[in-house]
């Protein structure tokens, strides 16, 4: 079986792999939570939020000086497996895990090599979000880590309808770390949720 990572947003994502299935659940997840939970915050109550935020950013921004930095995002990897060693079926190796860390930090700082495959009405918008993503040093508990958690599953595979029950497997703060899950997902290749 071959696993990717899929990354489609920062705030927080569940990242999975399996053969023959739809690849992105995100706007199937989103419709499904709004329906169970149609009280709670809105796609366009984000957006508004999101908007907000960034023009406040803009504003601060633009009244003081902007140094150049790098933002570095903390990640921690949730490998939530069947009981494998270490890098067979789901048990992903390290090597796997820090291979796909190097594709997103390239994708996310332009440096991807089908980058040139840009095309050229959006090479004029086209930019580097300056962002290194990292494996965790530290855990939730101020204790050292490697950013790769390796749970065994209370199941064999997951659907999205399964979000809470999975999370619940492992799941560190999200204001503080990137979540990844990497499990076998049954009905997409994965999925993020805003």
């Amino acid at each position: 079986m071959f696993f990717r990572l899929f990354i489609y947003c920062i705030p927080l994502l569940l990242v999975v792999s399996s053969s023959a299935q739809e690849r992105c659940g995100t706007v199937a997840y989103e419709l499904a939570r709004q329906l169970r939970n149609p009280k709670k915050e809105s796609i366009d109550q984000f957006e508004k939020w999101m908007k907000k935020a960034v023009d406040q950013k803009k504003d601060m921004s633009s009244s003081a000086q902007r140094t150049q930095s790098t933002l570095t995002i903390p990640v921690v990897i949730h490998i939530i497996h069947n009981g494998e060693p270490i890098g067979t079926g789901l048990n992903i190796s390290d090597a796997q895990i820090l291979s796909q860390l190097k594709v997103l930090n390239d994708d996310f700082n332009r440096l991807n090599v089908d980058q040139v495959n840009t095309p050229s009405l959006f090479l004029s918008v086209a930019g580097s979000f300056d962002v290194q993503f990292v494996l965790a040093k530290q855990d939730p508990n101020g204790l050292i880590t490697n950013g790769i958690e390796r749970i065994r599953g209370s199941q064999s595979s997951w659907t999205s309808t399964d979000n809470y029950l999975l999370k619940s497997q492992s799941y560190w703060p999200a204001e503080q770390y990137l979540n990844i899950w990497v499990t076998l997902l049954t009905d997409f290749l994965g999925y993020t949720q805003f």
